[in-house]
């Protein structure tokens, strides 16, 4: 009000000093609706259109290819022959008149040949799309071997491959490479890529449920791996500990059909799922190997009949089992090794057991002597106070069975030289009186490793 009041005052104050009437004062008329000027507006492309490429490819020579289609113009898929298979993540690009899809390859150890491992030398060109998505074509280079496919698109499961499922796989390799068994009923065979930058994946499965024609479920995943480091444990050794993150695809060899993100947290061995979006269902992944148990010495600590020792024994690997010949000496360096595949036990354990004897002939009083190489007390009677009954939990951790079966101390891990002795053995041939036992007495180095190959 204040401010009207003085705008007034101000008005007449000035027509009375410059003798100016109000008639004389013109007040431009402002128009009710201006005109703006329009500013022109950028005309956006219409979106294309890409072929839904999404189904099952075949080819001439056993060659399948299952395509998924995601959003705009991003594909996932698998390239599979009988002696191979290779995971691919691209998009639909227009190339001219052709829909090209540019890929990123990546092969994974299934299959027969070197070329599912790390040494694949296979170069695969860029797939083309033809006949309005009923067929794709693409070059395979394996060095001066050149062919050129075409696929099919086929709806028919009666001509999906029947044998190129879970029914073979390749080595595994370093790092995450290898065949991994999920709790989802599923095997994984994953490949790691080395010498990425940035946020280039460099870690690629292919996953599916079963041996049949038409799996439950198949899907492929492309991701990237980060690693930490543990502190020191007991033993002063560092572990490294790695996180995967990345997107997963159902492809249609399967039933399944889905698609979500997953983050993962283990070592080279074994991997837990820590986030997931989407349906997916395994949780836990172990990597196939084999277990190696080396013999590397054997050292007599009670003196022989004869004078000489000679060492003979089996040993274990879950329920595989190998016997190693008369090896002479006192002090021996046999070098024996049992490789084998292995199961956990129910309790998640491996179980691995060492029993030694020493071979007597007649003229050194005959029979076969037991060998303590266990440093627990107990009855000569009971084998497990003779030999070594050891259990690897799933980080490689060793423990010594107690002799009623159960978990006793750790005593070192997969990939330490470890040496036990006897402790109940006498120190003079035939004389009890000198210790617990007339059996023989040893002290033994052993390893136990991983073994990829």
């Amino acid at each position: 009000m204040k401010k009207l009041i003085s705008i007034s005052l101000f008005t007449i104050l000035f027509l009375s000093i410059f003798n100016v009437s109000e008639a004389q004062i013109r007040i431009p008329k402002i128009p009710r609706n201006p005109k703006i000027p329009k500013t022109p507006i950028p005309r956006v492309p219409p979106i294309q259109n890409f072929t839904d490429v999404t189904g099952v490819y075949r080819g001439e020579r056993g060659i399948y290819i299952y395509m998924k289609k995601i959003g705009y113009n991003e594909v996932y898929g698998l390239i599979e022959w009988d002696y191979a298979a290779v995971v691919f993540k691209g998009k639909i690009e227009k190339r001219g008149d052709n829909e090209v899809i540019v890929n990123q390859y990546f092969p994974v150890p299934k299959g027969n040949s070197i070329n599912s491992t790390e040494g694949y030398r296979v170069s695969i060109g860029n797939i083309y799309i033809k006949n309005s998505g009923r067929t794709v074509a693409f070059t395979h280079t394996f060095e001066s071997f050149r062919q050129n496919y075409e696929l099919n698109k086929t709806t028919s499961r009666s001509f999906y491959p029947s044998k190129d499922d879970s029914g073979f796989t390749g080595p595994s390799g370093a790092g995450f490479t290898g065949t991994w068994e999920c709790n989802d009923g599923g095997r994984y065979y994953m490949y790691q890529k080395s010498g990425t930058r940035g946020d280039e994946p460099n870690l690629v499965w292919f996953g599916e449920s079963a041996n049949t024609r038409t799996p439950g479920f198949t899907n492929i995943f492309v991701g990237k791996v980060r690693r930490t480091t543990t502190p020191p444990d007991e033993f002063g050794q560092r572990r490294s500990v790695y996180e995967i993150k990345g997107k997963y695809v159902d492809i249609p060899k399967g039933r399944a059909s889905g698609k979500g993100e997953l983050t993962l947290r283990g070592d080279w061995w074994n991997l837990g799922r820590t986030a997931v979006v989407g349906g997916f269902g395994g949780s836990t992944w172990r990597k196939n190997r084999d277990l190696e148990v080396n013999i590397q010495r054997l050292e007599a600590i009670s003196p022989d009949a004869c004078g000489s020792m000679d060492f003979f024994g089996y040993t274990t690997i879950g329920a595989d089992r190998k016997n190693y010949g008369v090896s002479e000496g006192n002090d021996i360096r046999p070098n024996w090794k049992h490789r084998a595949k292995w199961e956990y036990d129910r309790y998640g354990m491996v179980n691995i057991s060492i029993v030694l004897k020493d071979d007597d002939d007649f003229g050194c009083g005959g029979g076969d002597d037991k060998v303590d190489i266990n440093p627990q007390p107990g009855s000569d009677d009971n084998i497990r106070a003779l030999g070594l009954f050891l259990a690897i939990d799933s980080q490689g951790h060793i423990y010594q069975k107690k002799l009623d079966g159960t978990r006793g101390d750790k005593i070192g891990r997969v990939g330490q030289a470890i040496e036990m002795r006897g402790n109940s053995c006498s120190t003079a041939w035939n004389d009890p009186s000198s210790g617990n036992s007339d059996e023989e007495c040893a002290k033994i180095t052993f390893k136990i490793d991983y073994v990829f190959e």
